[in-house]
Parts: C-alpha cells; structure tokens; sequence
C-alpha cells in the first residue's frame, strides 16, 4: 500500500521504500553469502570494544551464525533471535551462539513517520504511523515463543506501539511458570501512563540512545509537545526499570562511547537538546551498556560485571569517563579482552 510504497502525485512510486517492503527489497538484493561480511563486521566489532552482541536479525542468520561458530569463527558471544511463528527446532547453544529469543516489529520508524502513535503526527493530523502487527497477532507470537522457553524482543518506537507492547508481554511465562527477560526495543516514546510499568511487569527497556543523534530534531518536529515522551532515561530508572543499552548498528554507529554521549549530553547532531532533564550519568550508561546488556541477552552469569568467578572479559578505555565524564569527547578503545585472550590492542 502507499505507507510502505509512497505514490507521487501522478500515482508512480517515488522510489522510496519502508518497513516490510524495504526489508524485502534488501533481502532481494543481499549477497548470498553473507558469511564473510558477518565475520569481518564481527572483528569491526571487537575493535571498537564490543566482548558480546544481540543479533536481531531473526531466524534467516542463525545457520550461517551456527556455521561460523561451529567453525570457531565467532570472537565474541552472539545472542540470536527467530522470527515470529518460526518453527526452528534447534534451539541448543553453540560454543559461543545462544538463541535468546523472538524477535517481531509492532511498528516503524519515527524518521518516516511510521512510529505508532497514540495521538497523529504535529505536521500530519491524519497519520498515527503503522501497527506492523495486530495486536492478537502480537500476543499469538509471544505466546507461541514463551512455551518453548523464549522471551520476546518487541520493536515498539512510538507510544501506541509501546503500550500494545507491553499489553501483549503481561503475565507471559514460560514452561513451569519461569520468568523469561521480556524486551522492548527502542521504546523512544512511551506514554507517562506507561512509565511505571516496565518496573512493575519486568520489562525490560532495551533503548539505542545514540539514535538521539538524529531523532533529538525529529521527535521536537514530528511529536511537538510529546517529545517530553521522548527517550525518558532518566524516569524509567528512577522507576526502578531495568535498562539495556545497544546500538540498532548498521542503523546508527556502534560505538559505545558515541551512545553515551548521546545519553549524558541529550544533543542531537546539529545541536538540538532533547529534554536535557532526562539525561544519565556516565556512571548509569555503562551499567546499562555491560550488566543490564547481559542481563537482557541471559549472559549475565559470566559477563556484564568485573567479579571474582567471572569471565575476564574486559573493554579498556583510555580515560575514566566515570570520573571525568568532560573525557567523554577524548575517550577511545584501547584495549578488547574476550576470556582473557587480547582481542584488540591499540598501539598508538
């Protein structure tokens, strides 16, 4: 339909492609073989000190991930997740691969306007974005997902999409009535209504906060008076949520030290602040980015924190951004140590 593929005036496509139809033009055009470009983008990875990654491109990666850690190709944990309905069977942990969940889109993106909304768009009064899956179909997925013992990861941007979100996730265990470490990802607009509730259902908040850089213009121009909903990082953990930081990479940079900034600072790339009351510490940012990164993906029994027992597993910065956090602006990599083994050094 013209949501996904826009018309121009005289009714021809513009060129322009989003959500669902984007996804099947990039699969179309994609090299067969994405084995190579997954383990050179793996090593960029390690290089700008990442020691473990979520891979939510669903169930189409898993067997070339699976082929590539049985080949001991993989530097790093991977965290994989299927698709919603996917009947993979082989849900069993590789050396480092482990399938931590299901991983399904409610709605788009704020930049094309297909974040959905509670209320329409400020420079649009007909448009409230896109539900890329209904609400029964939502709470189907899920379902279908807990009984095999595995949480959701949930794509919600905008308020609508989060409540639908966190409607569908209530109250979903798994086999025997366990726990399981439910995600919304992004949640960049969450209704004040909405706030307490991560806490309160255990939730988990898995926010990208270095999409600021370019959504701090866009939430002011697109959501008006609601981009106080915007990226509320400082409510949600004084509400007690549980936070996890990453990236959305290749979507944004994965550079850790660029989403901190973004979260300390609550500036965009051409100077826009983004409600600087909602921003974290330094201090806060690395605890979501490490423990509250593990705790989301079930790694959190060997990394995450620097304890005894655990693995050595270790990111080295050039400056202590915790207590200088004015060295964030300076601060790089210097070092990626996996299980005790030098993954990157840098010489300069």
């Amino acid at each position: 339909g013209p949501d996904l593929v826009p018309l121009d005036s005289g009714g021809e496509p513009t060129g322009l492609l989003r959500e669902t139809a984007a996804f099947a033009a990039e699969r179309a055009a994609r090299d067969a073989d994405l084995g190579p470009a997954i383990a050179e983008a793996l090593d960029d990875l390690v290089r700008a000190g990442l020691t473990a990654v979520h891979e939510m491109s669903g169930t189409e990666v898993v067997p070339l991930l699976r082929t590539l850690d049985a080949e001991g190709r993989l530097p790093i944990p991977v965290v994989a997740t299927i698709s919603p309905g996917d009947s993979v069977t082989d849900l069993a942990p590789g050396r480092r691969l482990t399938i931590g969940g299901m991983k399904a889109f409610l709605d788009g993106a704020l930049g094309s306007r297909t974040a959905h909304l509670l209320e329409p768009y400020e420079d649009e009064p007909c448009r409230h974005g896109i539900a890329t899956l209904s609400h029964e179909d939502a709470r189907d997925a899920v379902q279908r997902a807990a009984a095999r013992g595995l949480p959701s990861c949930l794509h919600a941007i905008g308020d609508a999409a989060v409540r639908t979100a966190l409607d569908v996730l209530r109250g979903v265990h798994g086999p025997g009535g366990a726990l399981l470490r439910h995600r919304i990802e992004h949640a960049q607009m969450i209704h004040e209504a909405d706030l307490a509730r991560f806490a309160a259902e255990r939730v988990i908040a898995s926010v990208q906060p270095v999409h600021l850089a370019e959504d701090a213009a866009l939430a002011h121009r697109h959501w008006g008076r609601r981009a106080r909903r915007a990226f509320p990082l400082r409510r949600l953990s004084d509400s007690g949520a549980r936070l996890a930081f990453g990236s959305d990479a290749p979507v944004e940079t994965h550079d850790v030290l660029a989403g901190i900034r973004c979260a300390v600072t609550r500036r965009g790339r051409d100077g826009t602040v983004l409600h600087a009351e909602e921003a974290l510490t330094a201090a806060e940012c690395l605890r979501a980015y490490t423990a509250g990164a593990a705790f989301a993906g079930g790694l959190d029994g060997d990394l995450g924190a620097v304890r005894p027992g655990a693995r050595a597993t270790l990111t080295v910065l050039s400056h202590d951004v915790v207590a200088h956090p004015a060295a964030l602006g300076d601060a790089r990599v210097v070092a990626t140590i996996v299980d005790g083994a030098v993954l990157f050094e840098d010489a300069a």
